[in-house]
């Protein structure tokens, strides 16, 4: 009998011996709060969220991990450590400074008073640039001045009308010195727009554009691709056109749809769009891969500036032929609103 005894003892010993060895580990009892104590220092637990988030580990092991919120909006915070996607900066990168290419170079690049705005001026030169917010070179103001004092004692007749056979002098109390012919800022918005699409279905046939604004522009389906825009200084006439000329640099991303506005094309490229208009104004969609939207000036109110103002480039639009209907759209109502892009369109102006 205890030989019957010995052998089940020793066989169930076996037993633990193989179950305990049999995977490589040690087993071995311990309490809940020995494995909570121990866990602790490991890992924080992280409370739950709403929203999906990103996690965030610090390079020092056994320290907790950050949760940081997914932003879709920038906000104004200086403190939020939210993460932006790539889309939400992306546009706020944009909105912070806009973009100018191929400037000419009769031009001064300034900020305005938001922080982040560019307004881009040409330089008065007496001829094409003669808006009363343009910036005056010293020796241009010198010659105005010194033409002025020199213009101070005029020969008159006995009535005061100027007469080189005069027997009298006139003292000219005032004199101009630079003559402006036009206004042209950039930092004022429009009030208004109307324009005519490329295909002749599009278009704002009159808006607030004064009778004359709407005859140049053509009647209502005229396929002249023209546009205007209001302003409380008077009104701007431009025209648009469906290219196949890529702005040259002027992107942010890999995509045609990318591409930003901003770029202001060369003189040999101004000389191509303007072929490209005159093909396609009052004809109808262009052929397709002419979906690159520009925009140009013929007039600052009733002043001809079309032989100086160059193309410049607004959007990547998906067709030629939707191109071809709302790329007057995009021009008129954006530089009606769009500080940035009239600036790039205003400034383009250079003999």
């Amino acid at each position: 009998m205890k030989t019957k005894i010995m052998s089940f003892c020793l066989v169930g010993l076996l037993g633990v011996i193989n179950g305990a060895y049999a995977t490589g580990e040690e087993m071995a009892a311990t309490s809940q709060k020995y494995v909570d104590d121990a866990l602790a220092g490991k890992q924080a637990i992280l409370t739950a969220k709403t929203n999906d988030t990103i996690v965030t580990y610090p390079r020092t092991g056994g320290q907790a991990a950050t949760v940081h919120e997914i932003k879709e909006e920038m906000g104004t915070s200086t403190s939020d450590t939210g993460i932006p996607t790539a889309e939400t900066l992306e546009s706020a990168i944009d909105e912070k400074i806009g973009m100018f290419l191929n400037l000419p170079n009769n031009n001064v690049v300034t900020y305005t008073g938001d922080g982040y705005g560019v307004v881009t001026t040409p330089i008065y030169d007496n001829s094409a640039n003669t808006y009363g917010n343009g910036l005056v070179r010293a020796s241009t103001l010198n010659n105005a001045v010194a033409t002025a004092a020199r213009a101070k004692f005029t020969r008159v007749d006995e009535n005061g009308d100027a007469d080189a056979n005069g027997t009298l002098w006139q003292i000219n109390t005032v004199a101009p010195t630079l003559t402006v012919t036009k206004t042209l800022d950039p930092l004022v918005n429009g009030t208004d727009y109307c324009y005519r699409g490329l295909n002749g279905t599009n278009n704002r046939a009159n808006g607030n554009c004064s009778a004359a604004t709407q005859t140049a522009l053509g009647a209502s389906g005229s396929k002249t691709g023209k546009w205007a825009t209001v302003f409380p200084y008077g009104e701007v006439i431009g025209r648009s056109v469906c290219s196949n000329i890529k702005p040259d640099g002027a992107y942010y991303g890999t995509e045609d749809w990318e591409y930003v506005y901003g770029y202001v094309t060369s003189s040999a490229e101004t000389t191509t769009l303007n072929g490209q208009f005159t093909a396609q104004s009052g004809v109808g969609t262009p052929a397709e891969g002419y979906k690159y939207c520009y925009c140009k000036m013929d007039s600052v109110d009733g002043t001809d500036v079309s032989a100086v103002s160059r193309w410049v480039f607004r959007v990547s639009i998906s067709s030629a032929s939707f191109c071809a209907g709302y790329c007057a759209y995009f021009c008129g109502s954006n530089v009606q609103l769009g500080s940035g892009f009239r600036s790039g369109v205003f400034g383009s102006v250079a003999p």
